[in-house]
């Protein structure tokens, strides 16, 4: 373990208020008009994309989606992708799964100032969104 984990879980551990966990939001395009520009801009360059699920955490936009790998809708396979941004630019991003079978819905969520991701269904990270956005999100503490 490195010390800015260490950190991110002291703080969690010593947090005295129980803070309510954030879920993913399904994104629709006819729905959430005014994260429309704001999602084609980010996800510009991919192609086939098959779901896109977000959480809003202040000034920062947590997304994650699925682009198809395959041609074969019989045998498709998709990668899982996590984003995160200032509604301006992208300040992280990773493929949380590869070649999946099926949408992974909630891999990641929120709990106070933080977001959670869980990578390759083993890994769970954590972003520290109270730093602001000069920072890449990930806490650096």
């Amino acid at each position: 373990m490195d010390a800015p984990y260490i950190a991110t879980m002291r703080d969690i551990a010593y947090s005295q208020n129980a803070e309510t966990v954030e879920f993913p939001v399904p994104f629709q395009g006819g729905v959430d008009d005014d994260l429309s520009g704001t999602i084609t801009r980010l996800t510009k360059g991919e192609s086939r994309i098959e779901s896109i699920e977000y959480l809003r955490k202040g000034e920062f936009l947590a997304l994650c989606y699925h682009t198809a790998i395959t041609r074969d809708p019989a045998r498709q396979m998709m990668d899982q992708h996590f984003m995160i941004s200032d509604g301006r630019r992208v300040l992280y991003h990773e493929l949380l799964n590869e070649g999946v079978q099926n949408v992974v819905p909630d891999s990641f969520f929120g709990i106070g100032d933080f977001v959670y991701s869980i990578k390759d269904k083993r890994v769970l990270q954590a972003f520290n969104f109270s730093q602001g956005s000069g920072t890449d999100g990930q806490d650096k503490n």
